[in-house]
């Protein structure tokens, strides 16, 4: 499975699924989300990682107030990050993005499972070659032989409970990353 043409596919994807949920609601603190998917979506586009990394992580924090659709278009940057990292050879930040993807996953997955896997289903009905429940899977083995590697059992994931999905329970949005990690929310440019 090649992540970097899914990704590129993705990208086009989520496009459109971005203007989908950018349009909807008015709240003072979702457009500040709004604000940042379609920074991120932008950022995606230009391939800024480094821009790319910051507001991924930045609405990876706020994972609640997301919409399935920004969610999915979270998973995908943190998906061009990995192939990022993996390209450069930095095995430690391909790891650290690989958990944050697979953490954002099971939290949404938790919150709201019907509409997450729906957006998802969007995704692979207008792209059958992104298929996150399998990168996820690839990404938990990744982060298990790792793990086995290093001798150090992952934490939370050996006796949480399955769903009927067979995927693991999150663990609490706090734990995607920790505040010295990600920065706050990235205020749009005047």
């Amino acid at each position: 499975m090649n992540f970097r043409n899914i990704f590129a596919a993705g990208v086009i994807t989520m496009l459109g699924l971005c203007a989908v949920s950018c349009g909807s609601g008015n709240d003072g603190e979702k457009i500040d989300v709004e604000d940042q998917n379609s920074q991120l979506t932008e950022a995606l586009q230009s391939h800024d990682m480094q821009r790319v990394s910051l507001l991924a992580d930045s609405m990876a924090m706020y994972i609640d107030d997301l919409t399935p659709e920004e969610t999915v278009t979270v998973l995908m940057a943190f998906l061009e990050i990995h192939n990022d990292a993996s390209k450069a050879g930095n095995r430690i930040k391909d790891l650290e993005t690989i958990r944050k993807f697979v953490d954002v996953y099971d939290i949404a997955l938790s919150i709201n499972p019907n509409d997450f896997k729906g957006a998802i289903a969007q995704v692979r009905k207008i792209n059958p070659n992104v298929d996150i429940p399998s990168i996820v899977a690839d990404f938990r083995d990744k982060l298990a032989e790792y793990e086995a590697l290093s001798g150090e059992p992952e934490p939370e994931q050996t006796s949480a409970p399955k769903d009927s999905t067979g995927i693991t329970d999150s663990p609490k949005a706090e734990e995607v990353a920790t505040a010295d990690e990600t920065p706050e929310i990235v205020k749009p440019e005047e």
